[in-house]
């Protein structure tokens, strides 16, 4: 009996040949791949039962006129979230010392910290804008994904595509 993927391309009726078999190892690798991503994307949604200490931090960032600001990215020892609309992210931690940082483009940095001893706790920092605005708008994260992103459907295109991709060369 045929073991691996020879006997995968048997019993799905594949004729044997090196680039066939060579197709259906990658297509076999890319549905691994596939499953095993969705395996971790489902073990990150689960959630975990929160321990009896957990406390909710609640994080407001405003400007220097006490407008909320949303979309701004907090840290809290290592833990991330992100503003909402009213200007406010919360974190879920244990009892401890916790140092707070906003840092965002056209702003001053701002820091704070915060000790949770058995209750919630709320803080807000305030950024103040930069005495000189280097103008980049959005930062250099959103046009760095773009780079990424055509890199890889160039090396796509090149590989796949530019040399013949699945095609396969009959003789004359």
């Amino acid at each position: 009996m045929p073991s691996g993927v020879m006997w995968v391309a048997h019993r799905l009726g594949i004729a044997p040949g090196p680039e066939r078999i060579m197709r259906l190892r990658v297509r076999i690798l890319l549905a691994l791949g596939l499953i095993f991503f969705l395996l971790v994307v489902l073990a990150m949604a689960v959630p975990i039962a929160a321990a009896e200490d957990d406390h909710t931090l609640t994080v407001e960032v405003v400007d220097e006129d006490g407008e909320p600001m949303d979309n701004r990215t907090v840290f809290v020892n290592g833990d991330i979230a992100m503003t909402e609309a009213d200007g406010v992210a919360t974190f879920t931690l244990d009892n401890g010392t916790y140092t707070i940082d906003v840092q965002t483009s056209g702003y001053e940095p701002a820091q704070d910290e915060v000790t949770i001893d058995g209750g919630d706790e709320s803080v807000t920092l305030t950024l103040v804008s930069h005495a000189e605005d280097m103008g980049f708008g959005l930062g250099q994260g959103p046009f760095l994904v773009v780079i990424g992103l055509a890199l890889v459907l160039a090396m796509y295109w090149f590989r796949f595509r530019g040399r013949g991709g699945d095609e396969v060369d009959q003789p004359a």
